[in-house]
């Protein structure tokens, strides 16, 4: 009797750790898939929150990833010193949008005014609607986003 409760707590806990490894890796594969950019995997994901379920993946998604290892971060994209104020108004207008939406904890809020950002904005060339906003914060380790996927 105990054995079989061991085994079905083994294969519980074994397929929780799957579904969130899957969860994790899909949101990786979602970068590639939608704006072509292969992120390293990230040491830890920090941080997750969007504006709800969605059957066409479309919506407001912000997270921030951990990388104790920067290396490949720093020759990914072609970092920017600074957003335009369009961008940072967009930016702004999404957190408080899904801000309202699902509450989002204040302490992982990136703060667009620290000197030690690097930024990169995508704007979907279909739809000039869908946006992508990375933010890069060497010295903290951190892999900031905000979609809007439309």
């Amino acid at each position: 009797m105990k054995k079989k409760i061991l085994k079905i707590i083994i294969i519980v806990l074994f397929i929780f750790i799957l579904a969130k490894m899957y969860d994790y890796y899909s949101y990786i594969l979602g970068f590639k898939l939608n704006w072509n950019i292969d992120f390293p995997v990230a040491t830890k994901e920090l941080y997750y929150v969007d504006d709800g379920a969605s059957f066409n993946g479309d919506g407001i998604t912000y997270g921030v990833f951990y990388y104790s290892n920067t290396k490949k971060l720093d020759k990914m994209l072609n970092w920017q010193e600074s957003m335009s104020d369009s961008d940072i108004e967009k930016f702004n207008y999404l957190i408080e949008d899904l801000n309202k939406i699902n509450s989002i904890n204040e302490k992982m809020i990136v703060d667009l005014n620290n000197p030690e950002n690097q930024y990169y904005v995508m704007v979907d060339d279909c739809d000039k609607m869908s946006t992508l906003f990375l933010i890069y914060n060497k010295s903290e380790k951190r892999l900031y986003y905000l979609e809007l996927f439309v």
